[in-house]
């Protein structure tokens, strides 16, 4: 059996070899929101600047070309190390990190996480460690999936009934194609296959970063939960600015993650619903054939992605659509076998 670290990268190479490899196309998008996210944190003396980075890499191939000072990158994959190290620029450089155990030693100016610690094992140990990294006045970025969202309300529900992982990668290579890392099953396969997805409540999170001496300088909107489809609204980006002292008395991150069919309170009855037969599916997920559940988890998730299938709707709308769907799947794979 994999180990956390090495499912995760298992699963990020199969599907971001683009953006390992800098593909010019995407290092374009990414020095476009990066340019956006520094805007919006006001950060503009980029040459006098330290950062750090996790992740794929591309990001700080972004940075070192809006000509940070110096670039840290850290990731547990040692592609990436080759492939930056490999470009042998003085200051932009790579190593291989646990974040789940590992300490940096060293001070950053900002530390920009997109995507990341919602994938981290360990998260509350990783924000306890992380803040040690930044200076006085050094500001932190997150980009997180929203706590809250439609699409992810369908992702956990998904990585409850999908136990097979190997046969629904197996039933994907056979019946679909890829043009990762933007497209429908690319992204099926990140939010399923990935051992770790957590999701926090927005709230707790900047009160957490409050009580430890940070101070919230940005935010994206969001509700405690919106269930209508939105390219923009599966994500939120945060970012805090470090006001301690070296003498503050340090707090810790006491976060837990939200299990969005089983921690939110909902009112909607129609969504209700609907959390009524998911939870029938969930109960009964090892009586149906593993071809039906793959197929129809392809289906719920492609109807829940927003990002994909360009419609604006309302959250009744989407649950309505579910509705049908978790229905149809009940009646023709559930109640006729009884």
């Amino acid at each position: 059996m994999l180990s956390n670290n090495k499912k995760i990268i298992k699963t990020y190479n199969s599907i971001y070899e683009k953006l390992y490899q800098f593909d010019k196309k995407h290092v374009k998008k990414r020095k476009k929101t990066i340019k956006k996210n520094l805007k919006e944190i006001k950060i503009t003396n980029y040459k006098d600047l330290q950062v750090m980075d996790v992740g794929t890499g591309i990001q700080g191939y972004v940075f070192y070309l809006l000509n940070f000072k110096k670039i840290f990158h850290y990731d547990l994959n040692p592609k990436t190390k080759k492939n930056i190290n490999a470009l042998n620029i003085k200051n932009f450089k790579s190593e291989i990190k646990d974040l789940n155990r590992d300490t940096i030693k060293h001070k950053f100016d900002l530390i920009y996480l997109n995507g990341i610690i919602h994938h981290i094992k360990k998260y509350k140990y990783f924000l306890n460690n992380i803040i040690n990294n930044l200076t006085v006045k050094g500001k932190i970025f997150f980009r997180i999936y929203r706590s809250g969202s439609f699409a992810f309300f369908i992702v956990d529900f998904l990585r409850k009934i999908i136990t097979d992982l190997e046969g629904f990668n197996n039933f994907i290579l056979k019946n679909y194609k890829r043009s990762e890392p933007d497209d429908i099953i690319s992204d099926i396969i990140d939010d399923i296959f990935v051992p770790n997805l957590y999701l926090f409540d927005v709230n707790a999170l900047i009160n957490d970063f409050q009580r430890n001496g940070f101070k919230l300088i940005f935010n994206s909107k969001y509700k405690k939960y919106d269930h209508s489809s939105n390219i923009s609204n599966q994500g939120i980006s945060l970012c805090f600015q470090n006001i301690r002292s070296p003498n503050d008395l340090k707090h810790s991150f006491n976060i837990k993650h939200v299990d969005q069919i089983q921690d939110i309170i909902y009112k909607e009855q129609y969504i209700l619903n609907n959390i009524k037969l998911i939870n029938l599916i969930i109960k009964n997920k090892n009586r149906f054939k593993r071809e039906h559940i793959y197929k129809f988890a392809i289906q719920v998730y492609r109807n829940s992605q927003g990002l994909h299938h360009k419609q604006r709707r309302s959250s009744i709308q989407n649950h309505k659509n579910l509705n049908k769907i978790l229905k149809s799947f009940i009646n023709n794979h559930l109640l006729r076998n009884k």
